[in-house]
């Protein structure tokens, strides 16, 4: 029975491994696609104060424009 549960067990960390492995080799390769789109969610986030208080000023100066 001993045998039969350290095969369970390099089996197990043997998937583990490699479920590790493959996340390591999908976060390289999608750091392309991925760093862009944090930085600009992280810039919106960054600016939407100062576009609220500028689209505030713009209705008090120039109320027909949003209408």
């Amino acid at each position: 029975m001993k045998q039969t549960e350290t095969f369970d067990r390099l089996d197990y960390t043997y998937k583990l491994l490699v479920v590790i492995a493959l996340l390591i080799t999908a976060c390289l390769l999608a750091s392309d696609i991925v760093v862009p789109i944090l930085i600009s969610a992280i810039l919106a986030i960054v600016l939407l104060p100062i576009v609220k208080r500028f689209e505030k000023k713009c209705r008090l100066r120039f109320p027909l424009l949003w209408y």
